[in-house]
């Protein structure tokens, strides 16, 4: 696994806040380092908390969880607690491009594709000089952030 760099804004795609919510997950441990080591210089699009809302109630419909946990509260401070990511809104007209480009030219989902768009226009854009590491748990996915020339960490 590769390890976050000290001096970089880090883009979370949903696949590995999943993977730090949800203890039974692969490398649930090694995602929860990653993401605790991208504190205070972390973001992700805004739409990531509907995808972790989706698989949080997906795993409490196959009772991979139960119904009240400690993981509502883990996922509230994700998002509004005072270590929460920074949410990028994702509205730039130019991010359809971008995404219709990455997906014309790798093998991804319409949302992964979105999420590497996010983070080669908006992220960047917020990161100023810093450079952006794309952070997921998902490897074809990471493949085509790399393939895009974004730095990936893939837990």
């Amino acid at each position: 696994m590769a390890v976050m760099p000290a001096r970089a804004l880090a883009y979370i795609d949903a696949s590995l806040i999943v993977r730090t919510l949800m203890f039974d997950e692969h490398a649930h441990a090694q995602a929860t380092d990653v993401l605790a080591a991208a504190a205070g210089r972390a973001a992700t699009w805004t739409i990531t908390q509907v995808e972790t809302a989706c698989a949080v109630s997906a795993a409490r419909r196959a009772k991979r969880i139960g119904a009240h946990t400690a993981l509502d509260a883990d996922l509230g401070a994700m998002f509004a607690g005072p270590e929460a990511l920074m949410l990028l809104p994702g509205t730039d007209p130019a991010l359809v491009d971008v995404a219709m480009g990455v997906a014309s030219r790798r093998r991804v989902r319409a949302l992964d594709a979105m999420h590497i768009a996010v983070a080669l226009v908006e992220a960047k854009r917020l990161a100023a000089d810093w450079p952006v590491v794309f952070v997921t748990a998902d490897r074809e996915q990471g493949r085509a952030a790399k393939a895009e020339g974004l730095r990936v960490v893939a837990v």
